[in-house]
């Protein structure tokens, strides 16, 4: 699968609501999120991949036409999550290989996906 220009997962952000703390996520980071979630049903419904409920394996691969600031484990965080929303699996928790690369130099910025089972 894949997706747009890479979007690093932010840090939570912290606000008080009525004298409590609250969490929540960058708006960046929610619409990115949200976008590869709905690719990644795409692809799953294309390929007919169904939710996994044992150990799986992530290669990710990420292109930028200059060098990207952002680290890799918060750009492999970013597609994780949104994996666990489109339903690739239960939970992130299940992916017990992960491969990722950063490129620069590239034509285009992209982001590519493979997903396999582990067992």
């Amino acid at each position: 699968c894949e997706s747009a220009d890479g979007v690093s997962c932010s840090r939570a952000r912290c606000t008080c609501v009525r004298g409590r703390p609250r969490l929540y996520d960058p708006a960046r980071s929610r619409a990115y999120k949200a976008t590869v979630s709905a690719l990644l049903r795409i692809q799953a419904r294309k390929h007919g991949w169904k939710t996994a409920t044992d150990a799986v394996g992530v290669d990710l691969a990420f292109y930028f036409k200059t060098a990207p600031r952002a680290d890799l484990d918060n750009l492999a965080k970013s597609i994780l999550d949104a994996g666990t929303t489109a339903g690739l699996w239960r939970d992130d928790n299940q992916v017990m290989v992960l491969r990722c690369e950063k490129l620069y130099k590239q034509k285009e910025a992209s982001t590519a996906m493979r997903v396999y089972p582990l067992v």
